[in-house]
Protein backbone atom coordinates (compact mmCIF):
# COMPACT_ATOMS: atom_id res chain seq x y z
CA UNK A 1 0.00 0.00 0.00
CA UNK A 2 2.91 2.47 -0.15
CA UNK A 3 1.75 3.67 -3.59
CA UNK A 4 -1.71 4.48 -2.23
CA UNK A 5 -0.25 6.42 0.68
CA UNK A 6 2.08 8.36 -1.63
CA UNK A 7 -0.82 9.24 -3.94
CA UNK A 8 -2.88 10.24 -0.92
CA UNK A 9 -0.11 12.57 0.29
CA UNK A 10 0.24 14.12 -3.18
CA UNK A 11 -3.52 14.61 -3.43
CA UNK A 12 -3.67 16.21 0.01
CA UNK A 13 -0.78 18.54 -0.86
CA UNK A 14 -2.35 19.62 -4.17
CA UNK A 15 -5.73 20.17 -2.53
CA UNK A 16 -4.15 22.33 0.17
CA UNK A 17 -2.08 24.34 -2.30
CA UNK A 18 -4.97 24.93 -4.70
CA UNK A 19 -7.34 25.75 -1.83
CA UNK A 20 -4.94 28.18 -0.20
CA UNK A 21 -3.22 29.69 -3.22
CA UNK A 22 -5.48 28.97 -6.19
CA UNK A 23 -6.50 32.57 -6.71
CA UNK A 24 -2.90 33.70 -6.77
CA UNK A 25 -1.99 30.89 -9.17
CA UNK A 26 -4.74 31.98 -11.56
CA UNK A 27 -3.52 35.57 -11.34
CA UNK A 28 0.04 34.45 -12.05
CA UNK A 29 -1.04 32.36 -15.03
CA UNK A 30 -3.05 35.28 -16.39
CA UNK A 31 0.05 37.47 -16.15
CA UNK A 32 2.02 34.84 -18.06
CA UNK A 33 -0.70 34.72 -20.69
CA UNK A 34 -0.71 38.52 -20.92
CA UNK A 35 3.07 38.46 -21.38
CA UNK A 36 2.77 35.96 -24.20
CA UNK A 37 0.03 38.07 -25.81
CA UNK A 38 2.17 41.20 -25.51
CA UNK A 39 5.15 39.41 -27.07
CA UNK A 40 2.97 38.23 -29.96
CA UNK A 41 1.59 41.74 -30.43
CA UNK A 42 5.07 43.26 -30.47
CA UNK A 43 6.18 40.67 -33.05
CA UNK A 44 3.40 41.76 -35.40
CA UNK A 45 0.56 39.46 -34.41
CA UNK A 46 -2.81 41.22 -34.22
CA UNK A 47 -6.20 40.09 -32.91
CA UNK A 48 -9.16 39.68 -35.25
CA UNK A 49 -10.52 43.02 -33.99
CA UNK A 50 -8.79 45.61 -31.83
CA UNK A 51 -11.62 45.40 -29.27
CA UNK A 52 -10.10 42.11 -28.07
CA UNK A 53 -7.30 44.10 -26.47
CA UNK A 54 -9.90 45.81 -24.28
CA UNK A 55 -11.46 42.45 -23.36
CA UNK A 56 -8.08 41.04 -22.37
CA UNK A 57 -7.13 44.07 -20.29
CA UNK A 58 -10.52 44.08 -18.56
CA UNK A 59 -10.13 40.46 -17.60
CA UNK A 60 -6.62 40.90 -16.21
CA UNK A 61 -7.56 44.07 -14.33
CA UNK A 62 -10.46 42.27 -12.62
CA UNK A 63 -8.19 39.80 -10.80
CA UNK A 64 -6.91 42.32 -8.20
CA UNK A 65 -10.57 42.78 -7.26
CA UNK A 66 -10.82 39.06 -6.47
CA UNK A 67 -7.66 39.21 -4.39
CA UNK A 68 -8.94 42.24 -2.48
CA UNK A 69 -12.27 40.56 -1.73
CA UNK A 70 -10.56 37.31 -0.73
CA UNK A 71 -8.18 38.99 1.70
CA UNK A 72 -10.70 41.38 3.30
CA UNK A 73 -13.86 39.23 3.53
CA UNK A 74 -14.72 38.12 7.06
CA UNK A 75 -16.97 35.13 6.30
CA UNK A 76 -19.08 34.70 3.19
CA UNK A 77 -19.94 38.25 2.09
CA UNK A 78 -17.49 37.70 -0.75
CA UNK A 79 -19.76 35.12 -2.41
CA UNK A 80 -22.01 37.78 -3.96
CA UNK A 81 -18.98 39.57 -5.34
CA UNK A 82 -17.68 36.34 -6.83
CA UNK A 83 -21.00 35.61 -8.51
CA UNK A 84 -21.17 39.14 -9.95
CA UNK A 85 -17.57 39.01 -11.16
CA UNK A 86 -18.03 35.53 -12.66
CA UNK A 87 -21.05 36.75 -14.62
CA UNK A 88 -19.06 39.75 -15.84
CA UNK A 89 -16.13 37.60 -16.96
CA UNK A 90 -18.47 35.09 -18.61
CA UNK A 91 -20.04 37.98 -20.53
CA UNK A 92 -16.61 39.17 -21.66
CA UNK A 93 -15.73 35.63 -22.77
CA UNK A 94 -18.94 35.22 -24.77
CA UNK A 95 -18.58 38.66 -26.34
CA UNK A 96 -14.95 38.07 -27.29
CA UNK A 97 -15.86 34.74 -28.94
CA UNK A 98 -18.69 36.43 -30.82
CA UNK A 99 -16.43 39.14 -32.25
CA UNK A 100 -13.60 36.82 -33.21
CA UNK A 101 -12.58 36.03 -36.77
CA UNK A 102 -15.00 33.88 -38.76
CA UNK A 103 -13.63 30.65 -40.16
Amino acid sequence: MPVASILSEITDLLTTVVGDYGLYAVFGLMLVEAGIGLALYLMGGRPGQEVHLIYGLGTVLSIPFFIFVETTAKKRPAMGSYIWAFALLAGILIRSMGTGPRM
